[in-house]
């Protein structure tokens, strides 16, 4: 069905077999039934032009290779009524960046998102028990994935040849098992160095008792991020952190808890006002530096700063670089922000 770019099933179709579409590859656009309860193996194989589906409310498996190569894939909505995902359901997605799994998932077999090169990050969902082998083999633009509190076991292979993984969030309190023996190890072909594993604040001495402490070195705890959002005049404090105005410095004052995780966001940028002289254009800008005080706030994550000027009705996001000075205090700096209102 080479020729094929549409198709739209009717609503009294339950049911759709093995490959009936595979290889469609000029297929851009399907409308699935409402009622539709199982799909075959490889049903949408290989359809290289197929950009984005719906999954109806009615499927609860999503079957053996069912999108696997549908290399344009970007955007797939998967239901809470699905609690399966199957065998390579979504090997070789590689356009896929981002994909929601709901919770009611509890099982995700082998090398279901393997060789989707375009991932970056993943959300386990919280029902999951075992990530299964080469669950994430070959993601190579994966750099942060968070692993739900009920996941006992990851296989071998699973992150293998993740290079730019960077982040590891693991919410169980006991460490899930994981392969570090010989050639079929769990996190075969990653940069251990590169990766920081973020694990609740009581379980730090669990996992450093471990073997994941084999393979990791910056195993960091972890207790409810602290937001501050800050506008760029006057001191307040705010969950018991100080903030003043002098390029918003930022200090813990009770340090009673070693596993605060602070993330600054949402800067309300509320002056100067300049008139740029070749454009003859009002321009808001400025030079902020956040001075953050590290002292006994073990996990610091200075996500992307954000800023809104003149007034200006949304927000303005942007990213923050970081360079940590010394080993209790680390510096954002963001410099010449421009936001024209005219």
């Amino acid at each position: 069905c080479s020729n094929l770019t549409a198709i739209t099933i009717p609503n009294s179709v339950t049911s759709i077999g093995i490959s009936t579409f595979s290889f469609c590859i000029n297929l851009t656009s399907v409308s699935l039934s409402t009622n539709l309860t199982t799909t075959g193996y490889y049903t949408f194989a290989s359809d290289s032009n197929l950009v984005n589906i719906t999954i109806p409310n009615n499927i609860t498996t999503i079957d053996d290779a069912t999108f696997s190569s549908c290399t344009s894939l970007k955007s797939i909505t998967i239901p809470n009524s699905v609690t399966n995902i199957k065998q390579s359901a979504f090997y070789s997605c590689q356009s896929l960046q981002s994909i929601s799994i709901p919770n009611s998932v509890d099982s995700i077999s082998s090398g279901a998102f393997g060789d989707c090169i375009s991932l970056t990050s993943f959300v386990t969902p919280s029902n999951l028990r075992n990530i299964a082998v080469a669950t994430f083999r070959n993601c190579k633009s994966l750099t942060s994935i968070t692993i739900s509190e009920n996941v006992t076991n990851i296989d071998n292979y699973v992150f293998e040849g993740d290079s730019n993984l960077r982040s590891i969030i693991c919410k169980s309190t006991t460490p899930p098992s994981i392969i570090i023996n010989g050639s079929l190890t769990t996190f075969s072909s990653v940069i251990p160095t590169n990766i920081s594993v973020y694990v609740p604040c009581n379980s730090v001495s669990s996992y450093q008792s471990s073997n994941w402490d084999s393979v990791f070195a910056n195993i960091i705890g972890y207790s409810n991020d602290t937001v501050i959002n800050v506008t760029i005049y006057g001191e307040r404090t705010y969950n018991g952190f100080h903030i003043t105005n002098s390029g918003t410095f930022v200090n813990r004052i009770n340090n009673s808890n070693n596993c605060d995780s602070l993330v600054i966001s949402n800067v309300n940028v509320v002056y100067p006002i300049i008139l740029d002289s070749a454009t003859n254009k009002t321009q808001t800008k400025i030079t902020l530096n956040a001075h953050i005080d590290t002292n006994n706030i073990i996990a610091i994550t200075a996500k992307k700063f954000q800023y809104k000027a003149n007034n200006a009705s949304n927000y303005t996001c942007i990213d923050a670089s970081t360079s940590s000075l010394d080993t209790n205090v680390l510096y954002v700096n963001i410099n010449n922000l421009n936001y024209n209102t005219t």
